[in-house]
């Protein structure tokens, strides 16, 4: 059955959004307008919250001692795991198995009770003159920009934001990502927006308890809010008009891990985008099915003049497979040249199953 999606405009942007927005901004109008992914994502996914939940839960004073880590570190984690499981991606529990170095990020997080004073400097200050709000909501005047900075530090009338971040912060030539620096910037414009002034620092703060400070000036902060602003004000036109086209950006680099491109026809018409991995997306039409003793299903589809092996496919896919049909796997393993093989996290769908509108 095909679905007709009705593209929405975008309330507003947040930081964390900034990156896809000058990658490809119909990625964002996308994940906008389905109410989850269309494909599976990686469950360390789920355990970032977990972590930013119960950092949150320790610089509120919530959470003093490790008895009290380990119960809200559990109650929060059943939860990720119950939204995993109604969102059919079962598979990834428990999250202590499925997701590396579980065990090591859970005791990094738990070190913060004992050691946070000492790492962003709360232990130089007392209760007159040093406040902290952790999950502060900040937003423009005119509510085109908003998003949930981790941590605001006061102290002896010195602000620091500051952001954690649970996996790499730098880049391969040892600088720091400039998508995070600019995250951090947009959060300072925001700041000033809110309370008319800036923070004097900006920092970020890993699980090995390390700080970074970013450097940034208040016309670095407003340029990148502006360019915020203006680029919503630009989308929102293109979707009233329609032009898709002018919003998506299809490549290698911006498709790989994009979630909804079962729902873009930008990425379904392009077959010769191939990712630089040993995961394949696979488009053609299906000629042959055959299914196994132990239920497995083996199928055939002809793509680019050539006939494709799709092995292993769960037999969960027989019912929405009919022979004559064009349809697209997400998710495979390239064996060689002509043969692929189905994993847990592999997904099909009808072509065109999704019209846009």
């Amino acid at each position: 059955m095909r679905e007709e999606i009705q593209l929405r405009a975008l309330k507003r942007i947040s930081p964390s959004l900034l990156t896809s927005l000058r990658k490809c901004p119909f990625k964002v109008v996308l994940s906008n307008n389905f109410k989850s992914p269309l494909l599976p994502y990686s469950p360390l996914n789920h355990l970032g919250i977990v972590i930013h939940h119960c950092i949150d839960m320790i610089y509120k004073n919530k959470i003093n001692g490790i008895e009290e880590f380990n119960k809200e570190w559990d109650s929060c984690v059943e939860q990720e795991e119950s939204k995993l499981l109604k969102r059919g991606f079962g598979y990834y529990l428990p999250l202590r198995d499925n997701v590396e170095g579980y065990a090591i990020k859970k005791l990094q997080t738990q070190a913060l009770i004992q050691i946070k004073s000492n790492n962003i400097g709360l232990n130089k200050t007392n209760t007159h003159t040093s406040s902290i709000q952790t999950e502060k909501f900040l937003k423009s005047k005119d509510g085109k920009i908003g998003g949930k900075v981790d941590l605001i530090h006061h102290n002896n009338n010195v602000t620091k934001l500051c952001d954690f971040k649970t996996g790499k912060i730098f880049e391969e030539e040892g600088e720091i990502k400039k998508d995070y620096e600019d995250q951090l910037k947009l959060y300072g414009y925001l700041y000033n927006q809110e309370f008319g002034n800036y923070p004097h620092t900006l920092s970020i703060i890993d699980l090995q308890k390390k700080e970074y400070f970013v450097e940034f000036t208040s016309e670095e902060c407003e340029e990148i809010g502006e360019f915020s602003k203006n680029r919503l004000d630009e989308i929102n036109q293109l979707i009233i008009n329609k032009n898709y086209t002018s919003l998506a950006n299809p490549n290698k680099e911006n498709c790989k891990n994009c979630l909804y491109r079962p729902a873009c026809k930008y990425y379904w018409k392009d077959n010769k985008i191939q990712f630089d991995s040993k995961f394949q997306d696979l488009i053609g039409e299906l000629k042959d099915l055959k299914q196994y003793n132990n239920g497995d299903i083996t199928v055939t589809i002809y793509s680019a003049n050539n006939h494709f092996k799709i092995y292993h496919l769960n037999k969960e896919f027989k019912n929405e497979l009919s022979i004559k049909e064009t349809i697209a796997a997400f998710n495979l393993i390239k064996i060689d040249e002509f043969k692929y093989k189905a994993l847990k996290t592999t997904r099909i769908f009808k072509y065109n199953m999704f019209e846009i509108k």
